[in-house]
Formats: C-alpha cells, structure tokens, sequence
C-alpha cells in the first residue's frame, strides 16, 4: 500500500499543469522588426517581419496581438535616440491569458541597419534592432534562452550577412523540424537533437538544452540569472525587495538594461519559492501599458528607466520603486506616493515585520555568496537558492501537524471521504516564536494558496501522509526532529527536576527529624559554657516544642493547601 501511495504521489508530482502535457516545445518563432508610421513620419512601429509556427494538424496556434508591443519594451527610447552601438541583448516577457494560463516570450536581439523616414519625411540609415522571439507556454529560462543563442548565432547571423531577405523557414525549417519531433524532456533532463542533419560548425551539445528541474525538486532560483541581482544590489536592498514581495506590495523595478531588468525580475519572485507570486507580473512593460502602474492589487513591473518620472506623475498610492542602474552597485529603494511623495521610512516597516534571527542568517549567508561572487567572479546559484527554502522551512516546521478533521467529516456514520482543514490557531502555537509574523503572513494569497494545495493532499493521503519529496520537505523533516529533540529534552529535564526536588525534600525531613530525635535522647548529655544557662529540656518542654511544631506544619500545610487551590 505504501508502494502504491509513493507511485501515486509521484504521479500527482509530475503532473504538468495548465494543460502542459499537450503543449509542443514551443509554439512560434518569430522575427520582428521596426517601420516607420506612414501617419506619422519619424513613428516606429513593431510588426512580424517573418515567422514559423509550429502547428498540430488540424490546430492553428495564433499569435497574440500585443506581443509585438512586449517585443520592444523600449521603443520610445528607439524613436528618440540614433543608437551606435550593437548591444546584445537577452530578455523575456510574460503573457496571462483570462484562463491563468502564461506564455512566455524569450527574445534576442539582432541589430541591422535599415532604412526609415524621418520626422522631415526624408529616407535615412539607421542602426535598429530586430527581435528573435521564441513563444512557449514552458517557462524553462535556462533551455530556451541557450536555444535562442544557438538559433541566432548558428543559423540566422551566417545566413542573414550573405541574404538579407533569407526567410527563417529557409534557414531553420529542417532544425526546427528535429526539434518538434522530439519527446518533450522530462525534468532535469537534456533534448534530444540528431546531428545527423546538421553540419560539423553547428554541432550541439547535449548539455546545453538541459530542462531545469521539476517545481519540488529544486527552487526556480537555480535556472534564473542571479548574478544580475547581486551585482545590481547590495544585500540591504535585496532583502528590502524580499520583504516587499513577501507581504505582497506593489513594486516596479527600473533599469535602462533590458537583459538586467528582465533578469532581476524573474529572479526576485523566485526567491518566494515554495510559494508563488499570484499577482499580476510583467517583467517588461511596454510604454504605452504604463496604466498597469495604477493597479489597486498587488503587483511587480519591470520597466525602462525613461518613464520613471512618467509613472512617478499618475496616481500612485504606496508603490515601491527599485533603481537597478541609480548609484551602482547599490540599488536605491523608495517608496512613492502621489499623495506624500517619496517616504524611504515605511519602506524599512515589513523588512522589521520578519523574525530576527532568520533575517540575520540569512542576510549573512546572502552576503558571503554574494562577497564570493565580487571577489571570483564564480556564483553558486544552488546555495544561494538553499538558504532562502532554509528560511521558509524554518516557519513551516510542524505545519502538517495543524490539519484536523471538518467537523461534517467526524461522525463514524458518515461514508464521504475525510476532509481536513488548516488550524491557524494552533500553527501560530506551536510556532509561537515567529508567531508575530505568522498571524499576517498566513492571510496572505501565496500562503492561503500553497496550504491549500497540502490540504488537498491531507485529504487524499492524511496529514502524515503529505508526500515529502520536494526540496521544501527535505528541509523541513531535520527541523522537526530536532523540535522533538528538544521538546524531550525539556521534559526530560522537568521530570529529573521533580524527582531531584522530591528526594531533597524527603531527605531534609528525615535530617530534621533524626535531629530532634537525638535531642531528646541525649537531652541530659549537653554540657554548655557556665555563661549560658543550662536550658530545661524536660519531657513537658520537648512535648511542648513538638506539638508546636506540628500546630506549626499543620497550619503550613493548610496554608499550602489553600494556595495551591
């Protein structure tokens, strides 16, 4: 039974959602570009310069309309600025469907020149970029962005520099074709590509379209870019970030690097693992969307540095911008308000909100990777993705405890299948430490969402019975042991209490007794200084001093007693 209970919640773990299990690798691969506005002379407009889709026979993926917009984040900035200089440029957008379901954009730069019209309506060369842009529905950072690189470096430069009209299904229809082909990796494992169709110059390796691991075996963090993050924020700041995602506050991060922004932001709402950011995410935010600023929910929105003041303009209330690029490598942090303008203070409030010692381990371990990475260069993204599931499992300890019976699912007559809910009461007991915390963070939608999920669990397979497979588990098992560990020890240590305390007092008493014994046995044989006056210790005396004595514990006892009730 065991056996089949592990096989099932194996099953339940790899359980792709959103309908991902019918889900190609990827959907399009699209090639997109900039004209000139024929209203509006000087106007870039994005638009499909080519494309290949990738269809099932009888299915037509189409393209969403407002990707082209997502495709050039900086567009304003293009139609301003003559650029010079070829930047390389990696970033990736996200778009939600009304169903909750996401795609993901993943582009690569190419910059050509082309030629336009100009605000005085006169042809001229200028150096603009053209975008590469991968559309899946898997969010597999790693895999897709090496694969971009391949596909722009391998096969569409070589062949744009001697065609420039060359069409992408000329050049990449026989690889794309491999690729469609193929069995979707599972977790943690490589795609498959024959070489037999492809020439020596564009051999690739397996390892390098790796699928980053399943969500509970290891943290998200591990596949992002974190490297951006650290060198772009000091450790104060990072935690000010986390803190502000944590108690899920409206946060919008600036910088004029697309790649950094794109980067940072993916890997800031990693850092919540085992939870998940249920708001509204836009790591790129297009110019003419900034209205998504004004947003009364909760949300985190990376945009181009030249509409901060823009956005800092509209009604805002309580919004905290990050400057990636202001003051390098320390980010500046603020809080904005279009009522009280810029308060730097209430900023600091939910950072004070976290338990102390969990912040401070954390911010020291933080701290040596990120110190490790300045002075090598070399950045373990695996510890630094352990020390924050460490910090979680920390205030999860014994949550599996805190499931109990519905009250309709107590009754023996009943047949329905039991079901379990979360007491908040006794999780905020047993952790009564963070329980300060616990009381707000628990009402929280991250929260309310991940304990539901394990409530579901709880009632399929018990409360003990939650698989504990998943990193966040493995963390949380040693923790609880050594609560135990030490929840015995204590009684251990009252109970050797009680018993030291009871022998004392037994032998005590039986002293004081064995005293008063010898001194009315050898009343006579006391032999003082001739200044002290012999005492009587006649039978009437010692009577007398034994009865009080006994009046006296008597009344002690009774006075004990009374206490006691």
């Amino acid at each position: 039974q065991q056996q089949q209970q592990q096989q099932q919640q194996q099953q339940a773990s790899q359980k792709p959602t959103s309908g991902s299990k019918e889900r190609l690798l990827f959907d399009h691969l699209l090639l997109l570009s900039l004209k000139t506005s024929p209203d509006q002379p000087g106007k870039l407009i994005p638009y499909i310069k080519d494309a290949l889709s990738v269809n099932r026979k009888g299915e037509e993926q189409k393209i969403p309309n407002n990707m082209k917009l997502f495709s050039f984040p900086d567009l304003n900035i293009l139609e301003k600025e003559e650029s010079t200089t070829i930047k390389k440029e990696d970033y990736t957008f996200v778009l939600t469907s009304e169903d909750a379901n996401k795609q993901y954009g993943f582009c690569r730069r190419v910059w050509v020149n082309q030629v336009i019209n100009d605000k005085l309506d006169s042809q001229k060369t200028v150096l603009l970029p053209e975008c590469l842009c991968l559309l899946t529905h898997h969010g597999w950072h790693s895999l897709f962005s090496e694969l971009l690189r391949l596909i722009e470096e391998r096969f569409v430069s070589p062949a744009r520099r001697t065609n420039q009209s060359a069409k992408l299904n000329t050049i990449l229809g026989p690889f794309v074709s491999l690729l469609v082909r193929q069995q979707l990796p599972q977790p943690s494992k490589t795609l498959y590509i024959s070489q037999d169709f492809i020439s020596e110059p564009y051999k690739i390796h397996p390892s390098m379209l790796r699928r980053p691991p399943a969500f509970d075996d290891e943290s998200p963090l591990i596949s992002m870019n974190l490297r951006f993050l650290l060198t772009s924020m000091d450790i104060t700041n990072i935690m000010l970030l986390f803190a502000a995602l944590l108690f899920e506050r409206r946060v919008i991060i600036l910088s004029n690097d697309l790649t950094k922004l794109s980067a940072c932001c993916h890997a800031a709402v990693a850092l919540l693992y085992p939870f998940v950011w249920q708001h509204i995410f836009i790591p790129v935010l297009p110019p003419s969307l900034i209205d998504y600023c004004c947003a009364p929910m909760p949300f985190l929105i990376g945009t181009h540095s030249s509409v901060a003041q823009q956005i800092r303009q509209m009604p805002l209330e309580h919004v905290v911008f990050i400057d990636l690029d202001k003051n390098q490598p320390n980010a500046v942090i603020s809080e904005w308000s279009s009522k009280t303008g810029s308060n730097e203070q209430n900023i600091y409030q939910d950072l004070r909100m976290l338990p102390e010692r969990l912040l401070a381990s954390l911010q020291f371990q933080l701290g040596k990777i990120s110190s490790n990475l300045i002075a090598t260069g070399v950045l373990d993204a695996r510890e630094a993705a352990i020390i924050f599931v460490r910090f979680f499992a920390n205030l999860l300890t014994n949550y599996r405890s805190c499931f109990q019976l519905e009250k309709s699912n107590q009754s023996v007559q009943t047949n329905a299948a039991p079901k379990y809910i979360f007491n908040k009461q006794f999780f905020y007991r047993i952790n009564s430490r963070y329980k300060q915390f616990l009381e707000f963070f628990c009402e929280l939608q991250m929260f309310a969402c991940w304990i539901g999920e394990k409530q579901k669990l709880a009632s399929i397979y018990g409360p003990q019975g939650i698989p504990r497979t998943s990193i966040i588990e493995k963390e949380i098992i040693p923790l609880e042991i050594e609560n135990a560990n030490d929840l015995y020890s204590l009684r251990e240590f009252t109970d050797n209490l009680k018993v030291a305390t009871q022998n004392f007092s037994n032998s005590f008493f039986t002293g004081l007794t064995s005293y008063y014994n010898m001194l009315k046995k050898n009343q006579n044989t006391i032999t003082l200084p001739h200044s002290v006056s012999q005492p009587n210790f006649s039978n009437n005396n010692l009577n007398d001093f034994s009865n009080t004595n006994t009046n006296n514990n008597t009344n002690n006892n009774s006075n004990n007693n009374t206490n006691n009730n």
